[in-house]
């Protein structure tokens, strides 16, 4: 069954992360961001405590996580009141984008963070560009899809002699 709370991996491993996150972002170091990033991920996605399989494919805990981490001005890594660690997360997150598995930008985009006011633009600029990547992703997949029906029907059209 799927929990509605933080998975429990991902409490376990949270301040591990947090750390590894602020400290990537106060040094400006990309590789650790993008490290604690996957730790994140994996953590989210192993099965809870005492369950026998991960969570069902789509349904992984990262979302909870990211909105967790960064969604609450109290308690985000990210806070309010240290808008140059903010506006790095925003760098570091958007150059992640190309690369990003299209589950992670959804739930970027679901569980928008707390923000300070000056960096709503550079914001709606991520969302842009996490959107962007998105519809390419869609595009990519029906481009595959009518790729492969076309190659189904070449290979029965083959099989048939035509006299």
């Amino acid at each position: 069954m799927f929990e509605k709370k933080i998975h429990t991996v991902c409490s376990r491993q949270a301040a591990l992360v947090s750390d590894r996150i602020v400290e990537s972002l106060d040094s400006f170091d990309e590789s650790s961001f993008r490290r604690a990033f996957r730790l994140a991920r994996a953590a989210c996605a192993a099965p809870a405590a005492g369950a026998r399989r991960p969570p069902p494919p789509g349904r992984s805990h990262y979302g909870e996580w990211f909105a967790a981490a960064f969604g609450q001005e109290s308690t985000s890594l990210v806070s309010a009141r240290a808008s140059r660690r903010f506006g790095r997360f925003l760098q570091l997150l958007s150059r992640m984008v190309p690369g990003e598995d299209s589950s992670c930008l959804t739930a970027h985009l679901s569980n928008r963070p707390f923000m300070p006011a000056a960096h709503r633009d550079a914001w709606r600029e991520y969302v842009v560009l996490a959107k962007r990547r998105l519809e390419e992703d869609v595009m990519r997949m029906a481009t595959d899809e009518k790729r492969e029906r076309g190659a189904s029907a070449f290979t029965r059209i083959q099989g048939k002699q035509i006299v």
